[in-house]
């Protein structure tokens, strides 16, 4: 009987002190992400004109909405690099890839198009 309420205690013991204390501040996972602004279609033609030279596969719709994604990664705060790799993720295409050069000119004509502040969502 002894050893059986000592191998309860242990296991209760134990139990207590792998789980996390109800008073510690749990990590959260969500955080908030700016508003993608909408590209008007004023915007959406100078992009492409801005942007079909390095991609000229591309549509003018996805042409505004893969400078979205690019916004997104802009307004989040993203480092030149990492704006870079976002720009060739959406805009790359096997039989017509685009290099980084050309990637961070395509983040430059977003910046410069207008569309992507902060204060301009809808």
């Amino acid at each position: 009987m002894r050893r059986a309420l000592s191998a309860a205690l242990i296991t209760l013991a134990l139990a207590g002190c792998s789980a996390p204390s109800q008073s510690e501040p749990q990590p959260t996972t969500t955080e908030s992400k700016p508003a993608v602004p909408k590209v008007t279609e004023e915007q959406s033609a100078d992009l492409l004109k801005r942007i079909s030279p390095v991609a000229p596969k591309f549509t003018q719709e996805e042409i505004a909405t893969n400078s979205r994604y690019v916004c997104a990664a802009i307004l989040q705060g993203g480092s030149d690099k990492a704006l870079v790799a976002t720009v060739v993720k959406h805009f790359n295409r096997a039989d017509d890839p685009i290099a980084d050069t050309e990637a961070a000119g395509v983040v430059e004509a977003i910046r410069a198009n207008g569309f992507c502040q902060e204060n301009g969502a809808s």
